[in-house]
């Protein structure tokens, strides 16, 4: 936040300098300091509050503003003047030498909108009246506000103020997707973990009160322990035997009187094909088997038969054995999948996938080949699409919009290079449907590919401390106009565990993680419910 002291203003009597501006997210306080020789006034408000005061000129924070003073003793001034001036456009100069202590904050650059928090000289029998006058500001208690999930991101480092980001806020954000980047070991999968178990805890203040589906494919094994799935309120994890049928017919106003079996069939053919890299004419002769097994169904381009049990993965897998017998690439995919009960082969156990998404469902991948990773999350997006489309557009209530699911994929590098196609829809899709993603890897050219740029998709980042990121890749995230890009490219480079960049919509922030491990000791909501007994 950049600004100048002018000397035009002679009036003293409304003060010497204010700076009155808003976060979305923020604790109501004053701050006073000196800038340019000036004694200068922060008042700090929310977004809300700003509002109501620009639409009620009688409004309690407009009142203040025109009727409260701000008294600053000579001896604080004193003090303030001979204190390190600081900096309001963006990063202080630091020092190069770093810090043993990992908590010790001294040597990071401060980014973004935030400043220097005053020190407290507070003596110690009298506090000062700069101090005092932090109660001056009325409180925003005329109504709350409704319908915010709200999801605690971690501290600034340099204010040590909350940061907050709130997914279905479209005053925000325009949608709800998250980019979370950092090489091994930075924090970023702990950061996740955190960001999952409150999405799981914020169902109540979800528009319709209606909980978050969380759908997370896990790469590694990081979301399947017992003490993350017990924390998030009973999350389950899923190794084999899915209760999907990629063979579902989905009807949507898109594909009305259209060839709905041969969609399908091509949708997943094409899912084979860049899952494994195969060819047109190997996805063709996928295609024409998918076909053949609906056919063996009696299900045909005749929407009449269309409400007819559908065959299952199993069965098209067992008519490839039934016919083929070469051995190339696609006979050692069907191989693969024979192996591996991936999905349920009775229909009477397949679920709706908004349905199933009551709460956290963890799909855990690490037991399956890198290939048949990708499949399998492809496939069931594929799924989510067409559901996603089939429910349509999701409810808007004073600026919120419903969130009804978030799909968090792990170790997303492995995915993105693909470009599935359900991956880029819903992600550039979701969002008038409730819909968003978190995609976690360890580098920004990791959401870029030859025939996508899916940063384009993404408003809110956290960048954790990567080894080499270069000036393009900032300006990709930050847009090309942030005067401040060295800054956050130094800060990146340098960032200890549990730092990072965090950018929420136009607001951006070095900050401190809040990991999982501590979100769980802090927060109430994830302690132990004690039992009394009469």
């Amino acid at each position: 936040m950049e600004y100048d002291i002018s000397d035009d203003v002679k009036d003293i009597a409304i003060g010497h300098a204010a700076l009155v501006y808003f976060y979305t997210s923020v604790q109501h306080n004053l701050e006073t300091m000196i800038i340019d020789d000036v004694p200068v006034c922060h008042i700090n408000l929310t977004q809300r509050a700003c509002f109501q005061s620009v639409a009620n000129p009688e409004h309690s924070f407009v009142k203040f503003l025109k009727e409260k003073d701000v008294y600053v003793s000579d001896k604080d001034y004193d003090i303030m003047k001979h204190e390190e001036e600081p900096s309001l456009s963006g990063v202080s100069d630091i020092d190069d030498t770093k810090s043993e202590d990992p908590n010790n904050y001294n040597d990071i650059p401060e980014i973004g909108m935030q400043y220097h928090t005053p020190q407290n000289n507070a003596t110690d029998d009298k506090p000062s009246e700069i101090i005092e006058s932090y109660d001056l500001l009325p409180t925003e208690s005329e109504e709350p506000v409704s319908h915010a999930i709200r999801l605690r991101v971690g501290c600034s480092i340099a204010t040590n103020s909350e940061v907050v980001f709130e997914p279905n806020n479209t005053r925000m954000v325009s949608h709800p997707n998250m980019g979370i980047i950092g090489t091994m070991g930075t924090g970023k999968t702990q950061f996740a973990r955190s960001i999952i178990a409150q999405l799981a805890k914020e169902g109540a203040n979800n528009v319709g009160g209606h909980p978050v589906g969380i759908l997370v494919f896990d790469y590694k094994g990081d979301y399947r322990d017992a003490e993350f799935l017990n924390a998030v309120g009973g999350g389950k994890a899923y190794k084999y035997n899915l209760p999907f049928n990629p063979l579902k017919l989905i009807l949507t106003d898109d594909l009305e009187g259209m060839n709905l079996p041969a969609i399908t069939a091509n949708r997943i053919s094409d899912s084979f094909g860049k899952a494994y890299g195969l060819g047109v004419k190997q996805q063709n002769a996928i295609k024409q088997l998918i076909l053949d097994t609906y056919a063996d169904f009696g299900i045909t381009k005749d929407s009449q038969t269309w409400g007819k049990i559908t065959p299952t993965m199993d069965d098209v897998v067992a008519k490839f054995f039934e016919e083929y017998d070469a051995n190339d690439s696609v006979y050692a995919l069907f191989s693969t999948l024979r192996d591996y009960t991936i999905f349920t082969n009775d229909n009477s156990q397949c679920v709706s996938l908004f349905e199933w998404l009551d709460r956290v469902r963890v799909i855990d991948l690490t037991l399956y080949p890198d290939d048949t990773k990708k499949l399998i999350v492809s496939l069931i997006l594929d799924l989510f699409y067409a559901e996603m489309q089939q429910l349509g557009g999701s409810k808007q209530e004073e600026g919120y919009r419903e969130l009804r699911a978030i799909i968090m994929v792990d170790e997303a590098h492995q995915f993105l290079r693909k470009d599935f196609t359900a991956l880029r829809k819903i992600i550039s899709e979701g969002r008038m449907f409730g819909v968003g993603m978190i995609l976690s890897t360890q580098n920004v050219s990791d959401f870029k590919t030859q025939k996508e740029d899916y940063t384009q998709f993404i408003l809110s980042w956290v960048i954790h401390h990567v080894n080499s990121i270069s000036r393009s890749e900032i300006a990709s995230i930050f847009g090309a106009s942030d005067t401040n890009g060295e800054r956050y490219q130094d800060f990146i480079n340098r960032a200890k565990l549990f730092e990072s960049v965090c950018k929420i919509g136009a607001r951006v922030e070095g900050i401190r993680d809040l990991p999982f491990f501590e979100l769980v000791q802090q927060d109430e909501r994830f302690k132990p419910k004690q039992l009394t007994l009469f």
